[in-house]
């Protein structure tokens, strides 16, 4: 009788186990909402303005993220070396801030490439990232921070009317973002108040003339050697769309990853987030406190979210949450070669059977590494992970910092 009865308590234990592997956590798109759920954690500038009415677009305007788009068709740029700049206007000097990361070299573009857009997103109240892209070929950012101007930031975005025809070799202004200055005749702080730039006269100015920190971000564009027939063409303005938006917002480094554990009964199973940190050998959950507090989501959601913000060039910010519930916790690395580091995401192929009370890898960020062999930079590697043996991967093996953000799941 004894052994009939440890046979059906074993038996119980493996079907409870069973049902339990049968669920499993699915990696989706995140939605626009979620994106606005990582701006409000992100701490970034004016992020009350994100939860107002309007559309998309205009919420993503009053968070601070501008963006305008041009379309270069009419140039044939196949014909054409382009390269991005952002110009930086101090005390009366001038600074490319991407001649270093482009040495001063053209690329020649693709014919398919038809859109160019530029934009900033805000990293904190003082510092807005500068960005430019080309269809989506890439280009440049830059941090650009902004100093106090009588006790608080003034910081304003203005795009360009541009002349009917490009100026070969010469900078093309494309967007302004100016800070504000103090106008000792009227006692108060001015911001630059026109809608538009005219690329003809822009540094004779109000604004060119007052301000004290100017950053314009545009390009530079040359007819190639081999090519005689090129002519010149205009840029011309453009609507922007939620996909140029989400373009600027990964770019720049807001990535929300979010999971479905909907195939879960509901309120049955408990979360604890998990932050490994591998560095220099050594393995460390940044978490622990919480694991040991026993702190836990239930799954009373059908979804979660594991997202990244930018708080500096070396810094991310990692957010794991539940709708209003969630943690946060900072993700420094450290310069290589004395660059700037390389900060790549990767996200973990989910299998198809949840094992309960074992760590859960949902996200990789990694640090590049500098490969000897090329004498560079480099952070090459899988555009996902497999969560039996990410850990024997090259990126693994070389890089000198990587965090991995997962869970651990359990039944309550």
């Amino acid at each position: 009788m004894n052994r009939i009865k440890t046979l059906a308590i074993a038996l119980g234990a493996i079907l409870t186990v069973c049902t339990a592997q049968a669920q499993s956590i699915v990696k989706q798109d995140a939605t626009m909402e979620e994106f606005f759920q990582l701006i409000n954690r992100a701490n970034v500038a004016q992020q009350a303005e994100v939860e107002g009415q309007g559309d998309n677009i205009q919420r993503l305007n009053h968070a601070g993220f501008k963006l305008f788009a041009f379309d270069i068709s009419p140039m044939e740029m196949d014909k054409y070396g382009y390269r991005p700049a952002i110009m930086k206007y101090e005390n009366g000097k001038t600074e490319d801030l991407l001649q270093d990361m482009w040495m001063g070299s053209f690329y020649r573009v693709p014919s398919r490439y038809t859109r160019c857009v530029v934009g900033v997103s805000p990293l904190n109240e003082s510092t807005v990232r500068g960005y430019i892209n080309l269809s989506g070929l890439g280009g440049g950012g830059h941090n650009m921070p902004f100093k106090m101007v009588h006790g608080s930031y003034h910081i304003v975005a203005t795009p360009f009317v541009l002349s009917k025809e490009v100026k070969w070799n010469e900078f093309i202004p494309l967007m302004a973002v100016s800070s504000g200055w103090y106008d000792d005749e009227n006692e108060c702080v001015r911001n630059s108040d026109v809608d538009k730039f005219d690329d003809s006269n822009y540094l004779e100015t109000e604004t060119f003339k007052n301000s004290p920190l100017i950053y314009v971000i545009g390009m530079k564009i040359s007819k190639l050697m081999t090519v005689g027939t090129a002519q010149a063409q205009n840029l011309v303005k453009q609507d922007v769309t939620m996909n140029d938006y989400f373009e600027l917002l990964s770019r720049t480094g807001f990535r929300p990853y979010a999971f479905d554990i909907s195939s879960m009964e509901t309120n049955k199973y408990g979360f604890t987030p998990v932050i490994m940190k591998y560095e220099d050998g050594k393995t460390e959950n940044m978490l622990q406190d919480l694991e040991d507090e026993g702190f836990i989501f239930t799954n009373d959601v059908p979804r979660f979210t594991v997202g990244l913000s930018p708080i500096d060039d070396t810094t991310f910010q990692c957010h794991i949450y539940w709708c209003d519930k969630g943690v946060s916790r900072l993700m420094p690395f450290k310069k290589v070669c004395g660059e700037q580091p390389v900060m790549d995401s990767r996200a973990f192929v989910q299998p198809k059977k949840l094992k309960l009370n074992e760590f859960i890898p949902l996200l990789a960020v990694a640090s590049g590494w500098y490969d000897e062999r090329v004498q560079h930079n480099r952070s090459c590697g899988p555009y996902q992970f497999k969560s039996k043996n990410y850990l024997k991967t090259d990126i693994f093996k070389k890089s000198p910092l990587i965090y991995v953000i997962g869970v651990k799941c359990k039944e309550l």
